[in-house]
This record gives structure tokens, sequence and C-alpha cells, in this order.
């Protein structure tokens, strides 16, 4: 059986409650993303609340909705071993030059923390981050950004408000490519600047937010 944490291929609520700095039994939910990183272990912080609306249900209008628990933050677990506190502070550094360059328009912020991990009496470093929800769709990189693909992305972000569908013009397309074009002039200072390139091109690493700003949400 695999109990450190660092080697599951992936955890849940009773893991992370498992874990000698979160206490347990809190007052959070904590549930596994969809999305997981190559580097680390992605959970979605959950209100108790939420959760029980999204299972149980409420009603509105006489109608009873099941919504979807929307996190609060996203608590990152990094998968790699540090022998030394300069190690792990190398790893926060380069988020802090993400930050720098791409914050707050085009990342996903995330608060980062270096913790003392307790297994069987020994203790070794452990880096984690509390990271900002970012919602929206998925972008691949890779895909042609015509108006075809944009219309759809909007479409699956389910607009609801009178005020939503104005949005759905080609104003909205043009607020999208006006911001991709800052996405990429940071993207550029940044590598030109520091010699430091952000993975862009894993599955799920950019997400499309419904104001059209394009974010990077895997920065480990």
């Amino acid at each position: 059986m695999i109990d450190d944490i660092r080697d599951k291929p992936y955890i849940d609520h009773k893991d992370v409650l498992g874990l000698n700095f979160i206490k347990d039994p809190g007052i959070y939910i904590y549930r596994r993303h969809y999305r997981q990183g190559l580097r680390s272990h992605i959970m979605e912080v959950l209100d108790p609340k939420d959760v029980e609306n999204e299972t149980k249900g409420i009603i509105i209008d006489s109608l009873k909705l099941y919504p979807r628990a929307q996190p609060l933050k996203m608590l990152r677990i990094f998968r790699t071993r540090f022998n030394t506190l300069r190690d792990a502070e190398k790893e926060v550094r380069k988020v802090k030059i993400i930050d720098t360059y791409l914050a707050p328009d085009h990342l996903a912020r995330s608060i980062e923390f270096i913790v003392h991990y307790t297994r069987h009496g020994k203790r070794e470093l452990l880096l984690c981050g509390l990271q900002e929800y970012a919602n929206g769709e998925i972008l691949d990189p890779w895909n042609h950004l015509d108006n075809d693909h944009l219309f759809l992305l909007l479409r699956d972000m389910r607009f609801e408000k009178v005020e939503d569908t104005v949005m759905m013009t080609d104003q909205w397309v043009r607020s999208i490519r006006k911001k991709t074009e800052n996405f990429i002039q940071k993207l550029k200072q940044m590598i030109m600047e520091t010699n430091y390139v952000p993975d862009l091109a894993g599955v799920g690493n950019l997400i499309l937010t419904r104001s059209g700003n394009i974010k990077l949400v895997d920065i480990n």
C-alpha cells in the first residue's frame, strides 16, 4: 500500500485530512479535480453547504436543482521531493516569475507554502499552493481561434442572464483577440527577460474565462 501522498496516483478527501498540517475534521471538503497536473495533485476546496446542495438539491421557483459546488480555492500538492529548502524555494521562484508577468489577468494566482510533511516520524519538505479557482472552458493552444470555435466555447459557458447575451457578438470575439494579443506580449516579455518558458501545451493548462481572458492555471 502506498502511504506517501506524493507517490499516490490520485488522492481523496481522507488523504488530505491525513496530512499533519491539515486540521481534521476541518471546515472544508476536498475533492479531486478532474484536471491533475503532471507534477502536482490538484484538489478542490469546497464549502460543505455547497456540496450538500449539489447532492441533495435545492428548490428554486418550484424546480429542484443540483448545482455543482464551485471551489473556493484549489489546493495543489507538489509531488517532487526536495532535499533542501533552497531546492523548494527555487520552485517557488518560478511561480513568482510567472505571477510577476501574467497576473492578474492571465494567471490563476497561487499562494505557495512549504511545510514539514511528517511520515513515520520523519519530517520532509513538501511544497503546496492555494490557488484561485478560474472558471471557464479549456482552451487548446494548438487550435485556431476562429469565430465558430469561440462561439462554441461561449455556448459551453452557459450564459443565462440577459446582459450575458449581449456578449455573444462580434464585440465579444474582438475582445478575446485583443486580450490574447496582450497575453502573448506578456509571455514574450517574460521569456526574453527571464529565459523561463511556462508549460502552455498541456491539456487544461489554459482556461478561457467569461470575461474573455486567457488564464494559465497549471503553473507547476
